[in-house]
């Protein structure tokens, strides 16, 4: 049993990680206009769950 929640928790890291990692871009490239940045975000997007993918997105184009 201990190995199916470590297993949980080891996949809640790793959506967590995609998330932090996709709204540090999505900053990014709206303070900057980093173009590396907005192609992270645009790669990370798919990973990330709506409606926070939408939030992010929206985010960076200032809507």
């Amino acid at each position: 049993m201990c190995g199916r929640i470590e297993a949980s928790f080891a996949l809640c890291d790793r959506a967590d990680a995609v998330r932090r990692r996709a709204a540090a871009a999505a900053y990014r490239a709206r303070s900057t206009g980093s173009l590396a940045d907005l192609d992270t975000l645009t790669e990370l997007a798919p990973q990330v769950p709506e409606p926070y993918r939408r939030t992010l997105i929206d985010y960076v184009w200032d809507i």
